[in-house]
């Protein structure tokens, strides 16, 4: 499934285009709807994932999400690096609802550990019975594939996806391997993540696959 990132852009853009699209991600962080537009749009047919981007553990982040998952978001995606705390006020919350939990791992730059920190990442997401889990993380090198499909392999609710060189060619194949979805941008100018495709070409390609 292709699933599109939204961020900077406003909610008549995207509702002009919204019954398009199978599967979007709203990141609050990178928008600027407000509670009946969020409302509207996470009650509509198309598979929602929403997540707030932050390194702040505060209660407004909090109060947004949990708005998101009264008007029916499919999924919360909260970074591991948050603290347990968060985590768990979430996973609480949605206790009884339809929403599933999401906790995704990010990597910042491509270093030498970072398969041994993503895999500690991952054991520490899933000691959260997340429903789901996603990591991105950069594949520049081939050898990153050998690591890409290990992940498929020990994780079977995983959504995993490359950055940097061959972050594109990753995101063709974790269809393949896999994974429930893939994230893809409105256009070059509104991606989200290094790696991304733009939502149109995305479709056409994986369509021939």
């Amino acid at each position: 499934m292709n699933c599109v990132s939204i961020a900077h852009i406003n909610y008549e853009e995207f509702k002009n285009i919204s019954k398009e699209i199978e599967c979007f991600e709203l990141r609050l962080d990178l928008l600027n709807f407000n509670d009946q537009q969020l409302k509207q749009l996470l009650q509509s047919k198309a598979q929602s994932i929403v997540t707030y981007r932050t390194q702040s553990n505060d209660i407004f982040t909090l109060q947004q999400l949990k708005k998101c998952i009264d008007y029916g978001a499919n999924y919360i995606d909260i970074d591991i690096e948050m603290s347990p705390d968060y985590i768990f006020e979430i996973q609480n919350y949605i206790k009884g609802k339809s929403t599933q939990l999401l906790i995704s791992a990010h990597q910042k730059e491509d270093t030498k550990n970072q398969w041994l920190n993503l895999l500690k990442a991952l054991n520490k997401a899933q000691s959260y019975q997340a429903d789901m889990l996603k990591v991105a993380f950069f594949m520049n090198k081939k050898e990153d594939f050998l690591f890409f499909n290990y992940l498929y392999k020990k994780f079977p609710n995983i959504i995993a996806i490359g950055m940097g060189k061959y972050g594109k060619m990753s995101r063709l194949l974790a269809l393949k391997m896999g994974a429930k979805w893939v994230y893809s941008s409105l256009s070059k100018k509104q991606e989200t993540a290094k790696g991304q495709w733009d939502y149109t070409m995305f479709k056409r390609i994986s369509e021939l696959l």
